[in-house]
């Protein structure tokens, strides 16, 4: 009888304790998260007419980018070039 009560106890204790996902989800606050440097900033994207998941990324830091599969993933293109700010970037 004792344990019964003591199983009775943890099942009230724990249906009762938890918080419910909206509530939890409100208590929650935005905030920025990751690198806060200036060297991540996009200076354009250009895309190859007729295939929207193929598409270049120009980088302010010099770096141009292609993804063939809509940005999933980035492959770097432009990498030992001595080149300090990309400012445009056209694809024909």
């Amino acid at each position: 009888m004792k344990y019964l009560c003591f199983i009775l106890m943890l099942i009230s204790l724990v249906s009762f304790g938890q918080m419910p996902a909206d509530k939890a989800l409100k208590s929650m606050k935005w905030r920025p998260i990751g690198p806060a440097n200036m060297g991540g900033r996009t200076t354009d994207i250009a895309g190859v007419p007729g295939d929207p998941n193929t598409f270049y990324i120009a980088g302010a830091d010099g770096g141009i980018f292609k993804t063939t599969n809509a940005g999933v993933t980035m492959t770097p293109i432009f990498d030992g070039q001595k080149a300090f700010s990309i400012g445009t970037i056209a694809v024909s």
